[in-house]
């Protein structure tokens, strides 16, 4: 189904943000929305670019707690 509207567009790229966000792929999700180019993307922009600063900041943490212990120098 194609979106006939700017708001069912951004439902549709967030159901699937949320999607790739619920793999853990919160960076993918991020990337979904700051550049989608597609129908209605100017109309968008704001939004979506709100919207992937946070699955952003959600990577950033994950990675940060996730990410191995550092090794001590030698």
């Amino acid at each position: 189904m194609t979106p006939s509207k700017p708001e069912e567009l951004l439902r549709e790229l967030e159901a699937r943000a949320e999607r790739l966000a619920e793999r853990k792929c919160h960076y993918m999700a991020g990337v979904l929305l700051q550049y989608y180019d597609g129908e209605f993307a100017a109309d968008t922009k704001d939004a979506r670019l709100r919207k992937a600063r946070h699955y952003f900041e959600q990577a950033r943490v994950l990675a940060r707690d996730t990410a191995p212990p550092a090794t001590p120098a030698r």
